[in-house]
C-alpha cells in the first residue's frame, strides 16, 4: 500500500433518542434514525479559524507494554495521547468518546496538535460543535509508536502494531482515559466498559483505517461504531468480519470512506463488495435500515484534505448511530410528552400534562424555565439543547431539541 497520510479516528457514539427502543430491536434488525447526513459535506472555510466556543486539549500519560511481548508484560512504556475535552467540559456529565489515532509517519500530535499549539483541525471540531453539527464529546488521541516515534514511517512495522495494539487500547489507554474524564462507563472494569460501548467508536484513515479494521476484529464488545476510510492495502476481511458472530447486526455500525481517484478505492470497492455478501452486514438503504454504508467522494485522493473532510463527516454519522449525551431519561411513559417541531427555527410546543419545562444546554446550564406549553428559540443561537419536562405525578422526561 502506498501510505500517505494516516489518520485513525477512535469515535464516541451519539444518535437514539431512547434507549430502550435500542435494547428491543431484534437480532438481524437494523434500525437507524432517518437523519443521516447526506453525501459528504466540505468542511466550511470559517471552520478552520477560531470558534467562539473553543474546546480544550490536555495531555494524558499511561503506562503499558512493548507491543510484540506485551503478553509477556516484560518491558514497560510510558506513553502519552492527547484528549480533546468540548468547549464547557463538567465532570458531572457523561460524554460519549471518540478515539482518534494518527496515521502513517504521526504520532498522537497529528491530529489535534498539542495543548501548546492547536492544529487548525481543531478549530474545525470546535465549530463543528458549537453549531451543532457535532455533539459535544471527548475525542482521545493515542498512537501505536511502540518503542520509537519513527516506528509508523516503516510500513510492515505498522501493519504488525495495528494487529497487537487492542491489547494497549483495552488494558490500558481506555481505562487511564476513561477514568480521568467523564464518559457513560460506570467504572473502568472490563464488564463496565462493554456496558458502555454504545457510546464509544474508533475509525481512521489509510493505516488508521487497518486500525479500525483490528479494533472491530478484536474490540467490538467495547465499541459500536466503526470509521474505516480509504484502507489501501488487503486484509483477512472474512477473519475480520466474522468477529461479529456472537452480535446482532443492530450491535454495530460501519461507515466506510474513500475517494474516486485515491489509489485505495479499489481495495475499498473489493472490501465493500464482501460485505454486501456477508451475513454480518446489511447497507444502509432507502428506508434508512442496515448496520454499514459506503461513501465516496468523487475526485478526492489520498491527502490531509480527505482525512479530515472524511473525520468531519464521519463524526456526525457518529451521532446519528448510537445514543447521544441527550438521551431521553424516563421514569414513566416516555411517549406521554411530544415536541414539535424539531428541529425548529423558532418556536417549539409541547404535547402532554407538565407542571413545568425548563430548557438546559447542551452542557447541563439552565436557560430558562416556564409553566407555557409552547416558547421561541428565535434569540438563542442554532445549536442543540434538552428540555426536561416535569410532568404530573412525577414522571420525567429529558427530550433533545435541535434549533437551526
Amino acid at each position: 500500500m502506498r501510505t500517505l497520510y494516516f489518520l485513525v479516528l477512535i469515535l464516541l457514539l451519539p444518535g437514539c433518542d431512547d434507549v430502550e427502543a435500542e435494547n428491543r430491536q431484534e437480532a438481524g434488525t437494523v434500525q437507524t434514525p432517518s437523519d443521516f447526513p447526506q453525501g459528504l459535506e466540505a468542511i466550511p472555510q470559517d471552520y478552520f479559524q477560531q470558534a467562539t466556543q473553543q474546546g480544550t486539549l490536555v495531555e494524558l500519560y499511561y503506562d503499558t507494554y512493548e507491543s510484540r511481548t506485551y503478553a509477556q508484560k516484560t518491558k514497560r512504556l510510558r506513553k502519552r495521547a492527547i484528549v480533546y475535552l468540548p468547549h464547557g467540559y463538567n465532570s458531572s456529565q457523561k460524554y460519549n468518546v471518540f478515539y482518534l489515532m494518527h496515521g502513517g509517519w504521526g504520532n498522537e500530535t497529528s491530529s489535534f496538535g498539542t495543548p501548546q499549539q492547536p492544529s487548525f483541525f481543531k478549530n474545525v471540531i470546535d465549530n463543528a460543535i458549537e453549531s451543532g453539527k457535532v455533539e459535544p464529546l471527548i475525542i482521545v488521541c493515542p498512537t501505536y509508536n511502540n518503542e520509537s516515534p519513527e516506528d509508523s514511517g516503516n510500513f510492515s512495522l505498522a501493519l504488525e502494531l495495528n494487529r497487537n495494539y487492542h491489547n494497549e487500547l483495552v488494558n490500558d489507554l481506555i481505562p487511564a482515559a476513561e477514568s480521568a474524564y467523564s464518559t457513560y462507563t460506570e467504572s473502568i472494569t472490563q464488564e463496565d466498559l462493554k456496558k458502555s460501548r454504545n457510546h464509544r467508536g474508533f475509525g481512521g484513515f489509510s493505516m488508521g483505517s487497518v486500525a479500525t479494521w483490528r479494533t472491530f476484529q478484536n474490540c467490538l464488545n467495547y465499541f459500536r461504531f466503526f470509521l474505516p476510510m480509504s484502507c489501501g492495502t488487503s486484509l483477512d476481511d472474512e477473519n475480520i468480519f466474522a468477529a461479529a458472530k456472537n452480535h446482532s447486526q443492530s450491535d454495530y455500525f460501519v461507515l466506510v470512506v474513500t475517494g474516486t481517484n485515491d489509489f485505495a478505492y479499489s481495495y475499498d470497492n473489493g472490501r465493500v463488495a464482501k460485505m454486501r455478501n456477508s451475513t454480518y452486514f446489511t447497507e444502509l438503504n432507502d428506508e434508512h435500515t442496515g448496520n454499514f454504508a459506503y461513501l465516496v467522494k468523487e475526485g478526492y485522493s489520498h491527502d490531509g484534505r480527505a482525512s479530515m473532510e472524511y473525520t468531519y463527516n464521519g463524526l456526525q454519522w457518529f451521532r446519528q448511530t448510537a445514543p447521544s449525551t441527550a438521551i431521553e431519561h424516563v421514569s414513566g411513559n416516555n411517549a406521554l410528552f411530544g415536541v414539535y417541531p424539531n428541529p425548529t427555527t423558532d418556536r417549539v410546543s409541547i404535547s402532554g400534562e407538565f407542571e413545568s419545562l425548563t430548557l438546559l444546554n447542551i452542557n447541563g446550564l439552565q436557560i430558562y424555565k416556564t409553566t407555557e406549553n409552547d416558547f421561541s428559540l428565535e434569540n438563542l443561537p442554532n445549536a442543540i439543547y434538552l428540555l426536561n419536562i416535569k410532568g404530573k405525578g412525577g414522571k420525567t422526561v429529558v427530550k433533545k431539541i435541535i434549533k437551526k
